[in-house]
């Protein structure tokens, strides 16, 4: 018997993303289901629920359980919509199915 762990190198958000609080250099919580692992202060991409590609973040902190994984992250790049354009098309054709 073994724990189910997924280790995560996009951080997808599964509320609505405010954009008026989502700017460079905010610090922003998060909550997942499931028990998750993300690299810490790592240059990483931030998803919509949509699978749109929004930013760049780093994760600081985040506690994991069987049950769920609560985090937050900090805010280092905003995409402009060309840029969240572009990132999401190249993303999506590589790596979503």
């Amino acid at each position: 018997m073994g724990a189910m762990v997924e280790f995560n190198f996009v951080l997808k958000l599964k509320e609505e993303l405010n954009r008026k609080e989502f700017a460079a250099g905010k610090t922003l919580r998060f909550q997942k289901s499931g028990s998750r692992i993300y690299p810490i202060d790592v240059p990483m991409l931030l998803a919509d629920r949509d699978w749109n590609l929004v930013g760049v973040i780093k994760v600081k902190d985040f506690v994991t359980n069987s049950n769920e994984t609560k985090g937050s992250y900090e805010v280092v790049k905003v995409f402009d919509d060309n840029t969240a354009k572009v990132f999401t098309e190249n993303y999506s054709k590589k790596y979503i199915k």
